[in-house]
């Protein structure tokens, strides 16, 4: 979570990448807004001096896949989110998200609206944010060793899956 740690790790995600090509496929997606370091005073102040700045540096080396973020109370907030997917947005790279994990902060939603490729955990989305992921193209990834580890109710994946969601169960 410090500028040069994540820029390293991007260009070491990029090596293997161009390395294994032709046996596997590896996506570089920058999350560097996955928790507020603790030198920073607020999320928005460690999105607008590190991860922004990081972001376009990467942008302008063109090897990032995808952004994400993790769009939950105390880590960072809607306003957060929508700063870092437009700027993704502008940048031409395509975003994602966590959300939705303890509590439902209307992520799902968020993601929909900024046509993210998909947002993950979604232990608590309400019924309207469900009805929004049906209606789009952002794969609902739901996270049951995730739910099992923090002691926490899972998704209901049945619900996602009636509404007519795209669901990936994947392990953490």
């Amino acid at each position: 979570l410090n500028f040069e740690s994540e820029y390293q790790i991007s260009h070491i995600i990029n090596k293997l990448k161009v390395a294994f090509k032709d046996r596997i496929q590896i996506k570089n997606t920058y999350m560097a807004a996955h928790a507020v370091p603790k030198e920073f005073a607020e999320s928005k102040s460690y999105i607008s001096q590190l991860v922004l700045p990081l972001l376009e540096k990467l942008a302008s080396e063109n090897i990032l896949d995808a952004v994400d973020i993790f769009h939950e109370e105390g880590y960072f907030d809607s306003n957060d989110t929508q700063t870092l997917f437009e700027s993704a947005k502008r940048l031409g790279i395509p975003v994602k998200s966590h959300a939705d994990e303890f509590q439902d902060n209307a992520g799902a939603e968020l993601a929909v609206k900024y046509q993210a490729l998909s947002t993950d955990h979604l232990l608590c989305t309400s019924d309207r944010g469900i009805k929004s992921l049906a209606e789009s193209k952002t794969v609902a990834t739901l996270l049951p060793g995730t739910g099992s580890f923090l002691g926490k109710p899972q998704a209901n994946a049945r619900k996602f899956l009636d509404a007519g969601c795209k669901v990936a169960i994947p392990s953490d």
